[in-house]
């Protein structure tokens, strides 16, 4: 998956949503930032893990907030399934 610009792709951000559309199945990509706390780090990769979805550990959380085009920080981004 290209991650240059995740600005036009359907996505939600923070742990929170994201650890609720993995287990509704809705997303296939998650995104965490390099510099994410290993604890939050171990919860997302743990609950992708167990809905089979792959992570990818890109850019800092101000850069991933950057391509999503947000204006504040981004942790953690998945990828909604699209269609």
């Amino acid at each position: 998956m290209d991650i240059s610009d995740l600005s036009h792709l359907q996505k939600v951000v923070g742990l929170k949503q994201v650890l609720k559309q993995l287990s509704l199945g809705r997303i296939q990509t998650v995104i965490l930032a390099t510099d994410a706390e290993p604890d939050f780090e171990k919860q997302v990769k743990d609950a992708a893990a167990a809905n089979g979805v792959p992570v990818i550990v890109a850019e800092t959380k101000t850069r991933l907030a950057e391509l999503c085009g947000i204006d504040k920080i981004a942790t953690v981004v998945g990828i909604l399934q699209q269609g």
